[in-house]
């Protein structure tokens, strides 16, 4: 197995994507998360990386891998980007 150095730039791109694909924006997903849309906003801007609990819940939020959020090498669960039927999380 190699060391892969996670890029923060292609991050954040992931990030910008999964969200405004699914029509929400940085605010609706912060308050979901229980985070600040500041925080939320330097992520997506590739400044930092959220840490493993946040980029759990933001992987659960949008029903995909963590591997593909910090990644980009997995294919997504399923469909582009979707969000949990029923609200389930």
């Amino acid at each position: 197995m190699e060391n892969t150095i996670l890029n923060t730039e292609e991050i954040g791109k992931r990030i910008r994507e999964i969200i405004y694909s699914n029509g929400e924006n940085y605010v609706s997903v912060a308050k979901e998360l229980n985070i600040t849309p500041q925080g939320l906003s330097k992520w997506g801007a590739g400044r930092t990386i959220p840490d493993i609990q946040n980029a759990t819940n933001f992987c659960k939020h949008f029903n995909i891998t963590l591997d593909y959020l910090m990644l980009g090498e997995e294919e997504k669960n399923q469909g582009e980007y979707p969000l949990y039927e029923n609200n389930e999380r």
